[in-house]
């Protein structure tokens, strides 16, 4: 009888699930973030929504070839550094049996918006300007396109490239990223 007792109480004890949630599956609950702040003019406190956001990998006919400029990296690394703005970091898992390859234009994002929730989804096209065999001296065009999942609107960013390589969009998004958090922001 003392052995049965101890049995059930293992069992009870082992079956009920306390563990706390993981930061990643509280960030992905939870994307809408808010930002509290004071206007120092009227000593009022503004809280603000944080927007989040989702980075798709590029609309790149020669993706394949593994010469591509990282761009979505790029992206990533620049808002991740932005305290205005909650980045998701690409859930594969998530988008498994998804089609998000390839994707630049709004009307291609509805299975992507069904599965994850998101304010901005930001996607980026590249294409090759110049090959010359070699990653770091090839040439590329690059466009950048905000979607508002919210408002259901796209635009195209004013940061694009012409004639860059890898290292030179890398440089521009790093300098011009500024611009981008204010388009972004301008248009919730």
């Amino acid at each position: 009888m003392k052995t049965l007792i101890n049995l059930t109480i293992f069992f009870l004890l082992t079956s009920c699930d306390n563990s706390p949630a993981t930061q990643s599956d509280t960030e992905r609950a939870d994307t809408t973030k808010q930002l509290r702040l004071i206007d120092t003019t009227t000593k009022s406190k503004i809280t603000l929504t944080k927007l989040s956001i989702l980075v798709l990998p590029p609309f790149d006919e020669i993706a394949n070839e593994g010469i591509s400029p990282n761009i979505q990296q790029i992206l990533e690394k620049t808002i991740s550094n932005d305290t205005t703005l909650t980045l998701i970091q690409f859930p594969y898992r998530q988008l498994m049996n998804v089609p998000y390859q390839n994707v630049f234009d709004k009307k291609y994002c509805k299975p992507i918006t069904d599965n994850l929730q998101t304010d901005i989804i930001l996607m980026t096209k590249l294409d090759q300007a110049t090959r010359t065999g070699k990653m770091a001296s090839d040439k590329w065009n690059f466009q950048i396109k905000i979607y508002n999942t919210k408002t259901d609107k796209q635009f195209l960013s004013q940061m694009t490239g012409d004639n860059l390589t890898s290292t030179e969009i890398q440089n521009l998004i790093k300098s011009r990223r500024q611009d981008l958090f204010t388009e972004i922001n301008n248009n919730r």
